[in-house]
């Protein structure tokens, strides 16, 4: 079971039942929902959600009550409205609207001037059953109230159902389930925004870049058309692969083709063929020299006798030099280039200046930002030891808030459940302000060594808005009291401790799961004898088939150094999305709800998974 399953944990105001969808009862009707308005009468509120019944598919767990069946109709009630003549029946809104337009008189009293006004208790009890996901067939774990409905498969809420088809925030045209469409609009829509991969060039939407810029994308792999090992080739270098380096090429000449080899071979066998060829290949070239002597002598022996050459005739000495115009070209050409040097300097001096100036404009910048820098580590600096001063100062204010605890429970049909093997738990409750959430598990008939003799209590940490300020494991004692129901005293008592030696799966923060995979407590809590009325000890624990159950305290142990947050620490605690087989909540085969809200479950043949936790009774077993 994964952990959506655990989704919808008994709260105050919205509770599942997790039946096991092969022992529930199925029920489906047809419902569109909608908002009271405020002329209907009795409901909670003039926000609160009114389901229809028509047109949309309602899966319920179990059957409905007969009394939440139209009489008229025979189906769940749909808007009930109430005979205001005899106020004695409802039908449902058009049922009533029939017999109005067909003048028919009351079923009830046969008035036959009469009018109807909205049942706001029936309504509710409407609202308050319990039902399926209408995504249910799609995967969705999904159960609660009726009226919590349509919240779950709203649109807009994010936190709601992930298997309602949502469309493609990139008007693609097609819908996906909401934990899908993240991934379709990212990676597979194909409007999505693209830049493309290879050139990092081209952008717009991929089905843009991949018909119209893939083609001539120069950086776009293309396939070795001889399958080398080198893999994909981009299309700027594919030409010259195949020219020049592809080793499957075949058809090759041989490099020694102009001395006569004949070879053809792929590019990968050239070595090979040279370094087993040299000899035909020296012979090779050796014909080929004596050919071309051959050629050359044939050549020369065609050519035409040598003719007679005439000589040039002599050429007049140089004249003698002129020093005087020599040295006067050379003073000229001196005295430029000394103006050039002098120019040259003047420039590099002015470019010394100016570089000296922007240096010092530099280091003045690089000091005022190393001082910005200082001020800033001081600011920095105050504000940590500010924050550390009101952590500190928190931690002591919270000592002087008042404690959530006592809280006490009420346990209906206990005799029932001393019968069975169903147990009853509680809502979640805190140990503190902003402490650790916990939820208890009560077996009337025992299990482990405790079944059949004894009452079995145990404490399971359940994931808390708090636990990233809280110190993990949890360590520390949580009373829990039987109330003696004759008189304020005589509690019986006992002490469930989470220690050192308390295994991991216990005591560590929940993380991936609502709830701890395994508990902690007594599976002998009391005796079942000792929950009857005692007149030696005056005590009475179950009256009127209730049991009343405080959690009185919950004191903790000076804490260790803090563990690594979840993901990063060997001791963190983390539950399997495939819990094992005993697990506690996996294995419901029915389940029913008490007075209190509170549920009672019935598990399967296996233990639950849970540990014995070392008790101390207190008084003999009882407490004033």
């Amino acid at each position: 079971m994964s952990d959506e399953a655990f989704d919808r944990f008994p709260e105050k105001e919205e509770a599942g039942i997790p039946l096991s969808p092969s022992s529930s009862s199925s029920v489906s009707v047809t419902s569109p929902m909608r908002k009271a308005s405020a002329g209907d009468k009795g409901m909670a509120g003039s926000t609160a959600v009114i389901v229809d019944l028509e047109t949309t598919k309602v899966d319920f767990t179990e059957l409905p009550p007969q009394k939440l069946l139209c009489p008229d109709c025979g189906r769940v009630y749909r808007d009930p409205q109430l005979f205001s003549c005899c106020k004695a029946r409802s039908s449902c809104r058009t049922c009533i609207q029939g017999l109005k337009e067909a003048e028919g008189a009351c079923p009830s009293c046969g008035e036959s001037s009469w009018e109807s006004e909205a049942d706001g208790e029936t309504q509710r009890n409407v609202n308050e059953l319990y039902v399926r996901c209408l995504h249910v067939s799609d995967g969705c774990l999904w159960f609660g109230h009726l009226e919590h409905l349509p919240r779950h498969i709203e649109r807009g809420n994010k936190s709601g159902c992930v298997f309602i088809k949502l469309p493609c925030p990139h008007d693609c045209g097609e819908k996906q389930p909401r934990k899908f469409l993240e991934d379709h609009a990212k990676n597979k829509c194909p409007n999505r925004p693209y830049k493309c991969e290879y050139c990092k060039e081209a952008e717009g939407t991929y089905k843009e870049v991949s018909t119209v810029h893939f083609p001539t994308c120069p950086r776009f792999p293309l396939p070795c058309p001889n399958k080398c090992p080198e893999g994909p080739i981009p299309r700027s270098s594919y030409e010259n692969h195949i020219k020049n380096s592809c080793k499957y090429q075949d058809s090759l000449p041989c490099p020694l083709a102009a001395i006569g080899c004949t070879a053809k071979m792929r590019r990968d066998k050239i070595p090979i063929h040279l370094e087993k060829g040299v000899a035909s290949h020296m012979t090779l070239l050796a014909e080929s020299i004596i050919k071309g002597k051959q050629e050359l002598e044939s050549k020369l022996e065609s050519l035409p006798p040598p003719q007679t050459v005439v000589a040039p005739p002599p050429t007049p000495p140089p004249q003698p030099l002129n020093t005087d115009e020599i040295d006067a070209h050379f003073e000229e050409l001196l005295k430029s280039k000394d103006d050039e040097i002098f120019k040259l300097k003047r420039d590099l001096a002015q470019l010394a200046r100016e570089k000296d100036r922007e240096t010092r404009e530099l280091q003045t910048a690089l000091d005022k930002a190393q001082r910005t820098l200082e001020m800033q580590e001081k600011r920095l600096s105050l504000a940590e030891q500010l924050s550390h001063t009101l952590t500190r100062d928190l931690g002591i204010l919270r000592q002087f808030i008042p404690s959530p605890l006592p809280l006490t429970f009420t346990i209906n049909k206990v005799s029932q459940l001393c019968q069975s093997d169903k147990w009853w738990y509680s809502r979640p409750f805190y140990s503190h302000v902003e402490g650790y959430k916990f939820g208890m598990f009560v077996f009337c008939n025992g299990v482990l060594d405790g079944k059949g003799t004894h009452m079995s209590v145990f404490l399971y940490l359940v994931r808390g808005e708090y636990d990233d300020n809280l110190d993990w494991p949890f360590r520390g004692n949580v009373t829990i009291q039987l109330l003696n129901q004759r008189s304020d005293r005589q509690h019986y008592q006992k002490v469930i401790r989470f220690t050192d030696d308390t295994p991991t799966a216990v005591c560590n923060r929940v993380v991936d799961a609502e709830m701890a995979k395994e508990g902690n407590g007594p599976t002998q809590f009391i005796s079942q004898g000792d929950l009857t009325y005692n007149s030696e000890k005056d005590t009475e624990f179950i009256r009127d088939d209730c049991l009343k159950i405080r959690v009185a305290s919950v004191s903790l142990k000076t804490a260790a150094p803090r563990t690594p947050a979840p993901g990063g620490g060997a001791n963190t605690g983390t539950l399997s999305r495939n819990l094992p087989k005993d697990s506690l909540l996996i294995h419901a085969q029915s389940q029913s709800v008490d007075s209190n809200g509170d549920s009672l479950t019935s598990p399967v043949a296996k233990s639950p998974s849970c540990r014995t936790s070392s008790t101390t009774p207190v008084e003999n077993g009882h407490s004033s």
